[in-house]
């Protein structure tokens, strides 16, 4: 059995997406972290960086972020960011 949990992702004005993922990899304030199943909880302050993360579906995804907080409970890590770019949104 594959060890998944739930990522949510916002920003004030929008949800990102709600992902069931494998690891996440994030910009903390004291360098990236990496997040799987079973993290002890957690808050951090997010720095402007690569957030990136695979799903249970083998899709990778990378968001450009400006800054922001995540908070790991439960198997779910909620991250509100500041501001959030996908590659191809960026010009």
């Amino acid at each position: 059995m594959i060890a998944v949990f739930d990522l949510n992702i916002f920003t004030p004005s929008r949800v990102i997406g709600n992902f069931h993922v494998k690891q996440v990899q994030l910009p903390s304030a004291q360098g990236y972290l990496g997040i799987g199943r079973d993290h002890a909880p957690l808050v951090v302050k997010m720095n402007p960086g690569v957030l990136s993360f695979d799903t249970v579906d083998m899709q990778e995804f990378k968001y450009y972020v400006s800054g922001g907080f995540a908070q790991v409970a439960n198997n779910v890590l909620e991250v509100l960011l500041e501001n959030v770019e996908a590659p191809s949104e960026i010009d």
